[in-house]
């Protein structure tokens, strides 16, 4: 009977109610070699031509604890994960060194996602049955988030160095972050061959310098 009652205090405490969707998945970005307005100058090692395809979220950053009611929001990253007119909703990161964690009192009841409302002033709990509570709240931040091991179509043009007047390479691919062997190959050229095409680049005007490569990237 008094676990019923505290569960019923709690309930008043919370105004509101609110529905979350989940409706989000983050999406796909491609990263890829910027095309040079001079020079670059690469040393053995160094990735000369790359172009990769990760996803990435929307994700609430908290900086300071929040507290909503019998719960603290404590800092890290809160992964989008639904929206709707009335705001987006959130969840802890799944992975990363800053995730997010929600505590609760022990006379809580189970939580469920947290929302941004559209005004951005305050952050919500939306707990199982759906009541919501509220604090205005500002010590946070949206932001872009790339998820580990999301990485997708990887692919590397890597300078090896020079041996008997040629330009060593090696090409490298990788998916969810996994190198496949049997799509990296060793390549070499000679400084005064055609220009070098991968991955929609091309390096052109090459010169060997001191064992390092001075070249520039120009779209294929």
């Amino acid at each position: 009977m008094r676990r019923g009652i505290i569960a019923l205090s709690c309930l008043v405490l919370l105004v509101g109610c609110a529905y979350p969707k989940y409706n989000y998945s983050g999406e796909f970005v491609r990263t890829m070699t910027a095309v040079s307005t001079g020079y670059e100058l690469a040393q053995p090692g160094d990735i000369v031509l790359e172009s990769s395809l990760s996803k990435e979220t929307r994700t609430l950053y908290v900086t300071e604890p929040v507290k909503i009611a019998f719960y603290t929001l404590m800092p890290g990253y809160y992964d989008k994960h639904g929206e709707k007119a009335s705001g987006e909703f959130f969840y802890p990161a799944d992975t990363g060194e800053e995730r997010g964690v929600v505590a609760k009192a022990a006379i809580a009841d189970p939580w469920k996602t947290i929302m941004l409302p559209k005004s951005r002033d305050k952050l919500c709990i939306i707990t199982f049955i759906n009541a919501k509570a509220c604090m205005p709240a500002h010590t946070f931040e949206v932001r872009s988030r790339r998820l580990e091991h999301s990485q997708n179509d990887k692919k590397e043009l890597i300078f090896i160095g020079v041996e008997d007047g040629q330009v060593l390479f090696e090409t490298r691919e990788s998916e969810a972050n996994i190198v496949v062997p049997s799509r990296s190959k060793s390549i070499r050229y000679f400084p005064d061959d055609v220009d070098i095409r991968y991955a929609g680049f091309r390096l052109a005007d090459i010169r060997v310098e001191e064992g390092g490569l001075r070249y520039r990237v120009l779209s294929d």
